[in-house]
């Protein structure tokens, strides 16, 4: 409710706001429901959106880490049984490429850094290689490390921006996982 901007997305009991939120996806025609950050929900929270789904037949799309998927979702345990029938096809989104990343610092620093306070990372190939390595092609860890190299430099101007510098500012930073490794 809070998403589409309803006025008392965070007013009532629990239970007025489970009817609230029911009564707004009738009412707003909710054609497709995306959940963001999945893997934070209970298991009364995807039980609630499997009656969404079985009750208003509107589809849900769960989107999470690789947690949702392998430690949740194949969860094999007798209360996870109706979670794990009713999100049968998982889809999982490649890592981005060093082209990838490319095009997305190229945008984030033409949406978040005024023309003169460009950093112009994507000129330095050593860098993007850099950035790929330390976000393990992932778009929210590269994010922060943009965020992190902006403040860096508006922090100290003289900050001469290559690899070796950076890896020295951030050389202690862990490389994300990008997939749980497997059992067996």
């Amino acid at each position: 409710m809070e998403e589409i901007g309803h006025p008392l997305a965070h007013v009532g009991t629990l239970r007025d706001l489970r009817s609230r939120a029911w009564g707004t996806l009738k009412a707003y025609g909710v054609k497709i429901l995306i959940v963001g950050n999945a893997d934070y929900l209970t298991l009364e929270g995807f039980n609630e959106l499997i009656d969404i789904f079985t009750k208003r037949r509107i589809p849900i799309i769960l989107v999470g880490t690789y947690y949702l998927s392998d430690n949740i979702l194949e969860r094999k345990s007798l209360p996870y049984v109706r979670v794990h029938d009713s999100f049968l096809e998982p889809y999982e989104f490649p890592n981005l490429t060093e082209e990838d990343i490319i095009e997305v610092v190229d945008d984030w620093e033409q949406k978040f850094l005024t023309q003169d306070g460009r950093l112009n990372l994507t000129q330095m190939e050593s860098v993007i290689s850099y950035l790929k390595l330390k976000s393990g092609g992932l778009i929210e860890p590269l994010y922060d490390l943009l965020r992190k190299i902006a403040i860096l430099k508006l922090d100290e101007p003289s900050f001469e921006l290559s690899q070796a510098n950076l890896t020295i500012k951030f050389g202690r930073r862990k490389e994300p996982k990008v997939k749980f490794q497997r059992k067996g």
